[in-house]
């Protein structure tokens, strides 16, 4: 007869809260495909200021660390009024933006924009972009947090299974953390 451990304990309290990860990770779908699919997108990327331009944005006057104010006169407070607005830029080709920024001399200067919206070309290269999204964001976590347990659970005395189990966890990490800003 076998004796019992109490190895499988904290081992189901991981697979619990790995599961709950998951399942958190997969409510956010339906946003990431609308981002992944969508047919126009903007001249620029932000996160709390502007973090990258395209030629097209500069041109027309956005900077690197522009803070950007209203989007077509509105407050701009984050993911919504962005998505909302690029929606409507989708018709009109161009986003009015009201940006902050510092001058040389540090002072704080208010400037109007007009952004045009740039058109996503779907060719081979943005499907081939979206399937190996799909594979590094949803499959490869979960292949890893399944995988590292299932030897776990099989091998619950065996150190080596337990240290697989956790590169395994953070090579998911990998995964779920770089779904972020997708």
């Amino acid at each position: 007869m076998k004796k019992r451990t109490l190895l499988y304990i904290p081992a189901l309290i991981l697979f619990v809260f790995a599961i709950s990860v998951l399942v958190a990770h997969f409510s956010r779908m339906p946003e990431r495909n609308r981002d992944m699919t969508k047919d126009v997108a903007m001249a620029f990327s932000y996160s709390k200021r502007v973090v990258s331009v395209s030629p097209e944005a500069e041109n027309a006057g956005l900077k690197l660390n522009d803070i950007i104010v209203t989007m077509n006169g509105r407050n701009f407070d984050g993911d919504n009024i962005w998505h909302e607005e690029l929606a409507k830029g989708k018709e009109t080709g161009q986003i009015n933006l009201t940006v902050q920024r510092k001058t040389e001399d540090k002072q704080t200067e208010t400037k109007e924009l007009t952004v045009p919206v740039i058109k996503v070309e779907k060719d081979f290269s943005f499907y081939a972009t979206w399937v190996l999204r799909f594979i590094f964001i949803y499959l490869m976590p979960v292949f890893c947090i399944f995988v590292g347990f299932w030897v776990v659970f099989v091998r619950i005395h065996d150190f080596l299974a337990w240290l697989l189990l956790f590169l395994m966890l953070g090579f998911s990490c990998i995964g779920l953390e770089g779904s972020t800003n997708v």
